[in-house]
């Protein structure tokens, strides 16, 4: 027998999200064992596979190996504490674990009745292409305007023969757009358009026609035309028209089963049950004692429905109710959670639940929640005063400096000549966001008159923009500057070659250079992470107590530990 060194700290606090998905298998050698609890090679073996970089071990060979070795051990020993503490039981937990149950059941006992069991034949996946219009892209146009009153002029305009691209040019508001006779886009499928009422409105349009006046963001209406349009082969769209096949075809499945399964299960509702639940909605709300929760709404054979898992559906639901509350509950209860019970039964009844993967996803399921209780149980007189969160900041004055984050009011356009023309003008006074409205291509920046954030994360994907920026002070108008931009993030796809285009902008706000916050802006962030702090310490300093407390039941296996580091060498 040999005692291990302790795990680092990391691993140690990594425990609620690593450990809980070790396999409890029987393969290869035993290298511990806490009581009756064994643990094997395979164990170790999955748990390293699982761990981030930064949870690893930083020694090397061996002593690496008894680190996570102690890990496990650690595992096994918090959830024998929790057990002898009664923290197993806590109600709460027993509530989202038998939850998190059902959805396994109910999602396992669909997957295997019902998308499995769906077949799509050539056939209908080609009758499906056609009648959702997949089978063609096309080329849009429009002509976007303040109002809906000008919108509907210019639908009477078009309709008394006016020419699209010519009135484009006149009204359009969206200049850079109106420049190309309102051309927006090119061939695009369903499926690429860029607003769902626009795949309403203008994708069933044949060539030539146009739209009603649709609102678009921002508060402007569009009047859109089908310029031109394409053929798209089926291969191209496979996957989205078998995806949306499979789902119509599943949800008519669904429903079906759910009424063989009421039948098969002798499904009968209670009246009083209902009445009761209703009325207590109406005049108390909730909570629901535990008497209350108790109430039986359903019985069928296996079980029944009661009000406290109709609570419980309805606040993962987020599902709330007023007005008709009696209608209200009885559409949830056999829209939701008749469904759901009946079919997490079902797959009772077929043995699901005693299959060995699933046990094994209830276990290390059933352990992740326990750890996370025993966490919270360990360190729940933790406080932190005003005080602590001062000193802290005060000591840490550099973690309180905001990342990289830029607001921009720029213009985007495709060549270097438009750019310096444009510049000129807003140097000669006119204003740059009423420039951005008619001229700017980039699409996140159009419903703002060319104004967005740019935050710390992005500066890979703009690097440009943040090169610019750096020294320069809000108000500062810079650029031309050349910049890269993928095709779905301009309004004009190919307005530009090789995605490169040419951006002017005003810097509106910056972060570069900027001193810490004030402890005011910041005193939430510096008492968490005190309070996280504090917490981490409590729970080594219990699991160090516990270590020693269970020290005479735990064995080392050091010589099939020492095998195990050889074979693998």
């Amino acid at each position: 027998m040999m005692k291990l060194k302790p795990a680092a700290a990391p691993l140690a606090l990594a425990l609620g999200i690593v450990l809980s998905g070790c396999e409890q298998d029987a393969q290869g050698p035993v290298l511990a064992e806490v009581g009756d609890t064994r643990i094997h090679a395979a164990q170790l073996r999955h748990f390293e596979e699982r761990l981030v970089e930064s949870l690893r071990s930083k020694e090397a060979g061996i002593e690496g190996r008894r680190q996570h070795l102690q890990a496990l051990i650690d595992k096994e020993i918090l959830i024998r504490e929790a057990a002898a503490r009664g923290w197993d039981r806590d109600p709460d937990l027993r509530r989202k674990l038998n939850r998190e149950w059902t959805e396994r059941l109910v999602n396992e006992f669909f997957a295997r009745e019902v998308d499995a069991k769906i077949a799509l034949e050539e056939q209908e996946i080609h009758d499906h292409y056609l009648k959702t219009g997949r089978n063609r892209a096309v080329m849009g146009g429009k002509i976007e305007v303040e109002s809906k009153e000008e919108a509907e002029e210019i639908v009477r305009l078009l309709q008394g023969g006016a020419d699209f691209g010519e009135l484009a040019r006149q009204r359009s508001t969206h200049r850079a757009t109106a420049e190309q006779g309102g051309r927006f886009m090119g061939y695009a499928t369903k499926d690429q358009m860029p607003l769902p009422i626009m795949q309403e409105k203008v994708f069933p349009l044949k060539k030539g026609q146009t739209s009603e006046p649709i609102p678009l963001p921002g508060g402007t209406y569009g009047v859109f035309q089908v310029m031109d349009e394409a053929p798209v082969s089926l291969e191209r769209v496979r996957s989205i028209v078998e995806t949306e096949l499979h789902r119509e075809k599943a949800g008519l499945r669904s429903v079906e089963l759910g009424r063989e399964l009421r039948d098969a299960l002798n499904l009968r509702l209670r009246e009083d049950g209902f009445e009761l639940l209703a009325a207590r909605l109406e005049s108390e709300g909730y909570p629901f004692s535990e008497a209350e929760r108790g109430t039986v709404l359903y019985e069928f054979d296996g079980g029944t429905i009661t009000v406290g898992a109709f609570i419980d559906a309805a606040e993962e639901n987020y599902r709330e109710f007023a007005g008709d509350v009696l209608a209200q509950v009885r559409w949830f209860a056999e829209s939701v959670l008749v469904p759901r019970t009946l079919a997490a039964q079902a797959a009772r009844n077929a043995g699901i639940n005693r299959e060995q993967e699933m046990v094994a996803w209830y276990q290390a399921r059933q352990e992740e929640r326990l750890l996370a209780v025993i966490r919270k149980q360990a360190t729940s007189d933790i406080q932190v005063d005003e005080d602590e969160a001062r000193r802290f900041y005060a000591q840490n004055l550099r973690s309180f400096i905001p990342k990289e984050a830029l607001t921009l009011d720029e213009i985007l356009v495709a060549t270097r000549e438009e750019a310096v023309a444009l510049r000129d003008r807003i140097e000669r006074g006119e204003n740059l966001r009423i420039l951005a409205q008619q001229h700017t291509l980039r699409r996140m920046a159009i419903p703002d008159s060319g104004r967005f954030h740019l935050h710390w994360y992005q500066r890979k994907a703009h690097e440009a923009l943040f090169a610019a920026a750096q020294g320069a002070a809000p108000g500062d108008l810079l650029g031309p500057i050349e910049v890269e931009v993928p095709a779905h993030q301009v309004a004009t796809p190919g307005a530009a070659s090789a995605d490169r285009y040419y951006s002017v902008f005003r810097l509106v706000e910056s972060t570069f250079g900027a001193g810490p916050q004030p402890f005011a802006e910041v005193a939430t962030r510096a008492w968490a992470i005190v309070l996280r702090q504090k917490r981490d310490a409590a729970f080594l300093q219990f699991l160090g107590e516990l270590r020693q407390q269970y020290e005479p039941q735990v064995k080392i296996h050091e010589e099939n530990l020492r095998t195990l580091v050889r074979e693998e060498q």
